[in-house]
């Protein structure tokens, strides 16, 4: 049965059966090969078994890429005995052969084991196999050592990356917290906005009214200007109708004065030929 192999960072290995058609590969718990690992993936890659028997890896749109034997994943690749594997940094091995169920021969049941009693080791987790000790066709090699450095410089990178995803984390938050005031700030500027708009329009309204009122009072007093030159100029008749009368009044008494003065001296006359006319 093809088995993939995991190392995670805590040197801790974890082995996962491939045993359906497809089996896909991610951080999240639903996967069937999950890998709990924060540079994986939730839906990392698939693993397909093809019509001829082989199978194909092939990265699903992952974050930190997948690689096989050091070379990035740019599309789907037939796995073969033996393959290194990295999966965002995590590394691991792909196993074809299945060294618990050997292909049965001719006098595998009359001859006995070679070792003796067969020794276990049992895994972590409901997916781990248990391999015999002496029933192992062949050692896993160690990876070369490029690839351990590559792997020590991965891991690195990682730790570095990990530290700048906190920094741009804080950041990301300062920068929210900074929109969110912002937005505040802005509704603040709104709503002054708006309430010495309509403080604005308030004290517009009170100055067209006291033009108005100006204006009324204007003609009113201009009304009242036109009325008292009126009242002076009927004045001025009076006065002068007044003067017009005196004169005449003047006149007058002036003519009964004479009048008198004449009556008298014809009254004096009528009197002095009376006066004759008796002697």
């Amino acid at each position: 049965m093809p088995t993939l192999i995991i190392e995670f960072p805590n040197g801790k290995k974890k082995e996962y059966l491939v045993t359906g058609p497809s089996m896909l590969i991610g951080r999240k718990p639903d996967n069937p090969i999950h890998v709990p690992d924060s540079f994986v993936s939730g839906r990392h890659a698939e693993v397909r078994r093809l019509e001829d028997g082989d199978y194909q890896l092939e990265d699903i749109g992952s974050h930190n890429g997948t690689e096989v034997n050091g070379r990035r994943l740019q599309g789907p690749v037939v796995l073969r005995d033996g393959d290194h594997i990295s999966l965002g940094g995590i590394t691991g091995w792909f196993r074809l052969s299945d060294p618990v169920n050997p292909a049965p021969t001719s006098d595998s049941t009359s001859l006995p084991p070679k070792t003796g009693s067969i020794s276990t080791a049992a895994m972590n987790g409901p997916t781990q196999r248990v391999w015999p000790m002496s029933l192992t066709p062949a050692p896993l090699q160690p990876p070369p050592a490029e690839l351990v450095e590559a792997n020590q410089k991965l891991r690195a990178a990682r730790d570095e990356l990990a530290v700048v995803r906190k920094s741009l984390e804080a950041v990301q938050a300062e920068l929210a917290q900074s929109r969110k005031e912002l937005a505040d700030s802005k509704s603040e500027i709104e709503d002054l906005r708006k309430e010495k708009t309509a403080e604005l329009a308030l004290l517009e309204e009170r100055r067209r009214v006291a033009r108005e009122e100006t204006e009324e009072a204007k003609a009113e007093a201009a009304r009242h200007r036109a009325a008292a030159q009126q009242a002076e100029a009927r004045l001025d008749q009076v006065r002068e109708l007044t003067e017009t009368m005196r004169q005449e009044e003047r006149s007058l008494t002036e003519r009964l004065q004479i009048l008198h003065r004449q009556q008298f001296a014809l009254e004096q006359r009528s009197k002095e030929e009376s006066s004759s006319a008796t002697s």
